[in-house]
């Protein structure tokens, strides 16, 4: 996620989801895995003079750190290393949950646009660094599934894949149980139509028998 996107109608919808799901299901904490990517911000001209953004205007207004401040039961952790190397990343992101260990918790992954597309070939999964940061892989899907506790969930952002009114929901869940390798049915919908239409929240939570 890039910082310029923070606060936006968007996080509206996110932020309702995310602390509705965290009383359904009894979390004590919300890590929130940013896949963040600094944006760059030009620069503005007074009297023919070029100046940059100031530092704490940007501190106020683009701030991602700031929704741990939020008025909650279950705490707020954001994850914001930069998302640069895909491996290291998610090695970081695996033991973030580890210290968690005690905690029963939502991770919650939050990409630019959301899984992958689906291709017709196998996917390399967490090897491969070709694939556009917007994304998640498949095979990241699936070891952040597998380093979840039991009574964990995870909760994973979805942008529309489409603009020319064809379905992209229902093939985009299908797509992610397919990678976690869990039921269809098992995977849920979150969605605010009335705020925003090109957004959909995927969430399952993890059981001892999966």
């Amino acid at each position: 996620m890039k910082d310029e996107w923070y606060g936006d109608k968007r996080d509206l919808k996110k932020w309702s989801v995310l602390l509705h799901l965290a009383d359904k299901f009894k979390a004590d904490m919300i890590l929130q895995i940013t896949y963040f990517r600094p944006s760059r911000y030009g620069s503005i001209a007074i009297d023919n003079e070029e100046i940059e953004l100031r530092p704490e205007v940007k501190a106020h207004f683009r701030d991602i750190r700031r929704t741990e401040k939020i008025d909650s039961r279950a705490n707020v952790k954001v994850f914001d290393n930069h998302f640069i190397d895909r491996c290291e990343y998610h090695d970081a992101v695996i033991s973030l949950m580890q210290s968690f260990s005690n905690t029963r918790c939502i991770v919650f992954l939050d990409p630019d646009i959301g899984l992958e597309p689906k291709k017709s070939k196998p996917n390399t999964g967490v090897k491969s660094k070709k694939q556009k940061l917007e994304h998640v892989l498949e095979g990241e899907v699936r070891q952040i599934w597998l380093a979840l506790k039991a009574e964990d969930t995870l909760v994973f952002y979805q942008h529309m894949t489409n603009r020319n009114n064809q379905p992209w929901i229902e093939p985009k869940r299908e797509q992610l149980a397919k990678s976690m390798q869990v039921d269809l049915g098992l995977v849920k919908v979150a969605q605010a139509p009335k705020i925003i239409k090109d957004v959909a929240f995927y969430y399952c939570q993890k059981h001892s028998v999966m």
